[in-house]
């Protein structure tokens, strides 16, 4: 018998065995959430969302090192807004920031050691310029993060990661002696896809690295209750963010279903994702990881000539199934059927059972009156 191939989509990292991931929410904010937050909400936000909750020693040793920081900068109030925007980077630097390291993206790693990255860094940078009176915005991209602080209704860059970040691409003098003078330039570069957050989904981006983080060494059980915390916290306030929480979402609860289905657990891949559906809707890569493991499911039934259950299990999804696999979900089955039919009829005819062959053969028409394989070997047994 014709057997059937599977369908697998491409997974980002080596599976292995975890048990379904939840699709309750893991963190819940001990504040009602709005889209501006103050600058200690920021730091709780992120603190939460990096895994380090308030309530905890960790939690609460990180913000009170944030706490000292702002009270340490309160006099920076005092200065005009581009130097106090400018001021705020170098105060960060001196008392805090230490060591870049593109791998450090949780906040409380940045309080307890200095080290940071561009999120860590500008998410500190977002509060410490809200606490000192500055109009300050978030800024995602798709490979970065930085700040924008409007000084006298101009907007004006804060490269973060570097102690001369602020203005970029103007030329700056760093010291100055009697007989000498030494500069620094920053470049300033443009970065596509670059879009000013709302504090709340900016602060959360914590988060957002750690999911991806926890999705490329297949931690599902942790990393789709956390992406379901931020795109419900996102949604709750119609966030412009929702959208990309929600792909983030997305993302992650495929990966587990397609190394279910990797595991030929294709059945409880695409249930996964009908539950996935059921509570947050569906999306086009639910759909196509969906229909994937019906069709994986399927094929499995017919290569172990269970066709009865195939037919079953398809008309019971099918309505939910990408149309183009549907349709090739449907041609195995009705392949799977005349194959199965066509052998019936040609045992019987070769052990010399003319009748019951022609009685399988217009069995095998009357169910699947388009196959011309059936209609030939109908028409050869009445000659």
């Amino acid at each position: 018998m014709k057997k059937y191939g599977l369908l697998f989509a491409l997974v980002f990292a080596l599976s292995t065995v975890c048990a379904e991931p939840s699709l309750e929410p893991s963190i819940s904010l001990s504040f009602t959430p709005v889209s501006e937050l103050n600058s200690t909400r920021i730091i709780e936000a992120a603190l939460e969302y990096s895994l380090c909750p308030i309530s905890s020693e960790r939690g609460r040793n990180c913000l009170k090192k944030y706490k000292s920081l702002e009270s340490d900068c309160a006099d920076l109030k005092r200065l005009p807004q581009a130097e106090r925007a400018e001021a705020l980077l170098g105060f960060l630097y001196k008392n805090l920031l230490v060591q870049y390291s593109s791998n450090v993206y949780l906040i409380d790693q940045t309080l307890q050691s200095g080290r940071y990255n561009c999120v860590t860094s500008a998410i500190i940078y977002l509060a410490l310029a809200k606490s000192v009176g500055l109009d300050v915005r978030g800024v995602e991209t798709t490979i970065h993060a930085y700040c924008n602080v409007y000084v006298d209704g101009k907007c004006v860059m804060v490269e973060c990661t570097n102690p001369y970040g602020y203005n970029p691409g103007v030329k700056k003098e760093t010291s100055r002696t009697q007989n000498s003078r030494t500069y620094t330039y920053v470049t300033k570069k443009h970065y596509s896809g670059s879009r000013e957050d709302s504090d709340l989904a900016f602060a959360t981006l914590t988060g957002k690295n750690l999911v991806s983080d926890l999705n490329e060494t297949d931690q599902y059980e942790k990393a789709v209750p956390l992406a379901v915390s931020r795109f419900l916290l996102l949604q709750a306030v119609n966030d412009g963010e929702t959208g990309g929480a929600r792909a983030d979402l997305d993302t992650v609860c495929t990966n587990y279903s397609i190394t279910e289905n990797r595991k030929l657990n294709h059945l409880a891949s695409a249930e996964y994702m009908e539950k996935v559906a059921a509570k947050f809707g569906w999306s086009d890569s639910l759909r196509k990881t969906y229909s994937n493991g019906i069709y994986n499911q399927v094929n499995t039934l017919l290569n172990k000539n269970r066709p009865d259950e195939a037919q079953t299990l398809f008309q019971q999804k099918r309505a939910d199934m990408l149309p183009s696999v549907a349709k090739n979900c449907e041609a195995n089955i009705f392949r799977s059927r005349e194959v199965n039919y066509h052998n019936r009829i040609a045992t019987l005819f070769n052990n010399g059972d003319w009748e019951g062959a022609l009685k399988v053969a217009e069995e095998g028409v009357r169910e699947l009156p388009s196959s011309k394989t059936l209609q030939n070997d109908l028409r050869r047994l009445k000659k």
